[in-house]
């Protein structure tokens, strides 16, 4: 993501990363290799003034409850960060911006597309239900996935297999592999 914003920002376009974690000491150089500004209006914002500027909107949910629920309390927090750009762009505390791009996790794109009314790109990373050992990377014979494992991960398989199939018409990645993955998973 670091790479496509740093192209970006080559070919004369304005980028800003929005995150809801940002740790200086364990990131790339260029999110952090300038200034930190504190903005504290509505919610703790903060800046990272460097090559690339990063918003840092801090949540207060936690990335596991016990060690358990890291796919899911992710998709939750992506939802808190998108949320709060909602309520900043339309406050008037947030500049509107011609796309959106979306790292990671497919779950918000089709409600950020519907509340901003723009173009929305998914940088898409390896399908987490491949990855997270579904029937689908089951290629090698390993004994299928427990009975409290299916009930954990179907509902974060449908929601990653409708949000990144039915409403995106393309598939960004850096990798071939990984878009031939997207494709013949989600299509």
């Amino acid at each position: 993501m670091v790479d496509v914003a740093a192209g970006l920002e080559q070919l004369g376009h304005s980028v800003e990363i929005l995150t809801s974690h940002h740790d200086p000491s364990h990131s790339f150089e260029e999110t952090n290799d300038g200034a930190h500004i504190d903005e504290t209006s509505l919610s703790k914002v903060e800046r990272f003034s460097g090559t690339l500027q990063i918003k840092l909107i801090p949540t207060f949910l936690p990335r596991s409850i016990r060690g358990g629920l890291h796919i899911y309390l992710a998709i939750v927090r992506q939802f808190h960060l998108m949320m709060v750009l909602i309520f900043r762009l339309y406050t008037g505390f947030e500049p509107w911006h011609d796309v959106y791009v979306v790292d990671q996790l497919s779950a918000c794109v089709p409600l950020l597309r519907f509340l901003t009314g723009r173009r929305v790109v998914f940088y898409c990373h390896f399908p987490d239900k491949l990855l997270a050992g579904g029937k689908e990377a089951n290629l090698d014979n390993r004994p299928q996935l427990s009975l409290g494992k299916q009930l954990y991960r179907g509902p974060v398989d449908w929601v990653e297999g409708t949000t990144t199939g039915q409403f995106l018409p393309t598939i960004n990645s850096c990798q071939p592999l990984t878009s031939h993955q997207a494709r013949q998973t989600f299509y």
